[in-house]
């Protein structure tokens, strides 16, 4: 069994500010890697105290990268249903080189409804576009010369630049949240792992 530590920034501005939210999970990040512990977690939330200090996840592990060598990094959850599958792509595979290889993404599908409504996106929308988003950073990370002509998103042909450090793509998760529907991961997409 492994253990690490879920670092969900449920936090209040009158708490704590920012800054000392970051620096004291930095702080136990570096001692969770100190204890033997396997992995450090965050995710992606907006706007409420329920996460919101943490909106990329990937700017926050870039940052634990540097004050760790050997703790692995995981992505709680990033929510492809509001970012360009290249951006996301290119973020993730960024942050797997910087760590050398020590990333495992975990993709969720969102579902609170306030970051929905501020992103104007419908929430009926969250299945299709989380199961669009993964497939296209799958294909980004693996092929070269991808062209995509889904739903939400088109591009290419491109070749995503920097290549991930793990070959094909840094193991991938799914967060379920709700329904079993959830736990299947993305619909006609090859499994996670």
């Amino acid at each position: 069994m492994r253990f690490g530590i879920n670092l969900p920034p449920n936090v209040s501005p009158a708490e704590k500010d920012g800054a000392q939210v970051f620096e004291e999970f930095l702080q136990l990040s570096e001692l969770a890697e100190e204890l033997g512990y396997h992995h450090v977690k965050t995710v992606e939330h907006y706007f409420t105290h329920y996460g919101g200090y943490s909106p990329d996840p990937v700017t926050f592990l870039a940052a634990v990268a540097a004050r760790t060598s050997r703790i692995r990094l995981v992505t709680g959850a990033v929510l492809p249903v509001f970012s360009h599958p290249l951006k996301l792509a290119g973020k993730l595979a960024m942050l797997d080189n910087i760590s050398r290889g020590r990333l495992d993404v975990g993709f969720g599908r969102a579902f609170l409804p306030d970051e929905f409504e501020a992103f104007q996106i419908p929430m009926d929308e969250s299945r299709e576009r989380f199961d669009e988003g993964v497939e296209a950073c799958r294909r980004l990370w693996a092929e070269e010369d991808v062209v995509w002509a889904g739903r939400f998103h088109q591009f290419g042909p491109v070749t995503m630049l920097p290549r991930p450090y793990q070959r094909p793509h840094p193991p991938t998760l799914v967060a379920t949240a709700r329904t079993p529907e959830s736990c299947e991961g993305p619909r006609g997409g090859p499994g996670t792992g």
